[in-house]
């Protein structure tokens, strides 16, 4: 095997494979916590040989003897050498944990020295790794495909994965259930034997905040550094386990999800944020007949589970943000958002609307064309749109005119002419001039003199006593002065 130039600290069990160690050599090694190259090359310094190590004969003594010598020969090893510095011996812990827990040979872990030591370790890059070793290659392929933790060109069913290691259906689901769970299981011991991990890499992610963004962007940027092609998904899982003791994973819970949010214990306590999500999705995915306006400070008070409202100004910030970035709805003013409408406007809703636009009554004709320039869905005909008109309770017809008006409208007569000067003559106990009639009738509709006379005198039913001078009124009232014309 060839050998780096600078010499790399190997485990018990890797020498044993590239010495060829006897098992008797290894046995010993083993019994006196000599596990490493390091340690077994500082013992010979201290003491010249291995003969004070119990059940170490001869023939182990210059088994172990040829070792130390080969290794300070070759790579002209000093004392100083030996005894690392701080930083350097957490790097070798590291890396025998590795070696111990994941297979992963302390040559390629090598690699990751420089950065280890400088803050700048691609913890990522060294999970890919780790799951190349934790993971079969029919549970990587699983792992890859069906756990939403990779970018995949291809994706693929169950069914596909199963046909294509000849598993059913069944156990591809079951297979990709444990997945996460045992990543989860492995990063836990992981962090807990290795707590200073953190202190070996920065992301660039300020934890100190109240929340944290896990995002596309996030996501990208790492893989771009470290030649991976994970999801934000996968970051967000990965960082709330790293920080599990101060933040929890806030997120919609959707499949395709992209933003994640890690927020503090402290602010998740005080406020249901999942229910939080839960009703925001309702709000924008259910029926909505109306648009209207949310102020968010008033509606953030059904979630809260504190009395503490210091704490509402932070909480209200995160579900702004989640808002406006997962929800995409329009702020209008500060944490005043639109809820749209996303239900069609009915026919019924046009015609309203126009009256309402219009401000006057208008006539059959009028709906029609303002209805042709406003939208298409419009009755085939003007006798179905008089009947849907006629259908819709917040319009009311006037008289027999085809005009139209709000009920709304107080001011709005909907009687017919002959009923309004009825009403009108019915207030008073002498006959009425025809022009006092046109002026009154007049307020309620476009009209004259000799309309609503000739109106008047083909009434049927004789309720109106026609005078001289153009004087009417009522023939269930008697006029003492008057005389018929």
């Amino acid at each position: 095997m060839e050998y780096p130039g600078s010499i790399i600290n190997y485990h018990l069990f890797e020498i044993r494979e590239m010495e060829h160690f006897s098992e008797r050599t290894f046995n010993v090694c083993l019994e006196e916590s000599l596990d490493s190259l390091f340690k077994i090359i500082a013992f010979y310094y201290k003491h010249g040989n291995f003969m004070m190590i119990k059940n170490c004969g001869e023939k182990t003594n210059n088994e172990l003897i040829d070792i130390a010598q080969k290794y300070l020969i070759k790579y002209n090893l000093t004392p100083a050498a030996l005894f690392r510095n701080e930083e350097n011996n957490l790097f070798e812990k590291f890396k025998f944990f590795c070696f111990e827990n994941f297979n992963i040979s302390s040559l390629a872990i090598e690699e990751y020295k420089k950065d280890f030591n400088a803050g700048n370790f691609q913890f990522f890059k060294f999970i890919m790794l780790a799951f190349k070793t934790m993971f079969t290659e029919r549970d990587f392929f699983i792992l890859e495909s069906n756990c939403g933790f990779f970018k995949v060109k291809k994706k693929y069913t169950l069914q596909a994965i199963g046909d294509k290691f000849e598993i059913t259906y069944e156990r591809v689901r079951q297979i990709s259930k444990k997945i996460p769970i045992e990543i989860e299981t492995t990063m836990m011991r992981f962090l807990k034997e290795i707590n200073y991990i953190q202190n070996h890499f920065n992301y660039n992610l300020n934890f100190n905040n109240d929340y944290c963004l896990i995002n596309s962007f996030t996501a990208d940027s790492i893989n771009l550094n470290e030649k991976l092609n994970f999801t934000p998904k996968f970051y967000a899982f990965i960082f709330s386990l790293l920080k599990k003791d101060t933040h929890q994973l806030v997120q919609r819970g959707c499949k395709n999800d992209k933003n994640f949010y890690l927020i503090k214990d402290e602010l998740v306590s005080a406020f249901n944020f999942c229910n939080f999500y839960e009703n925001i999705c309702a709000l924008t995915h259910n029926r909505n007949d109306q648009t209207y306006q949310l102020n968010l400070n008033d509606y953030l008070q059904n979630f809260l589970n504190t009395s503490h409202l210091t704490l509402l100004n932070p909480i209200s910030t995160i579900c702004r943000h989640i808002i406006l970035n997962e929800f995409k709805l329009k702020e209008v003013d500060d944490k005043i958002f639109i809820i749209q409408r996303n239900t069609p406007k009915r026919l019924s809703e046009y015609i309203v609307e126009i009256l309402n636009d219009k401000g006057r009554p208008l006539h059959l004709n009028e709906i029609r064309k303002e209805l042709n320039r406003r939208t298409v869905k419009r009755p085939p005909n003007i006798e179905s749109l008089r009947s849907s008109i006629l259908s819709i309770k917040k319009i009311k017809a006037i008289g027999k005119t085809s005009t139209y008006a709000l009920k709304g409208w107080s001011y709005i007569q909907t009687a017919t002419i002959r009923k309004l000067v009825f009403d009108f003559l019915l207030k008073y106990d002498e006959p009425k001039n025809i022009f006092e009639i046109t002026n009154y009738i007049k307020q309620f509709r476009k009209t004259n003199d000799k309309n609503i006379l000739a109106n008047l005198k083909l009434d049927k039913n004789h309720t109106f006593q026609f005078f001289k001078s153009g004087y009417i009124g009522l023939s269930s009232k008697k006029y003492n002065v008057y005389s018929n014309a």
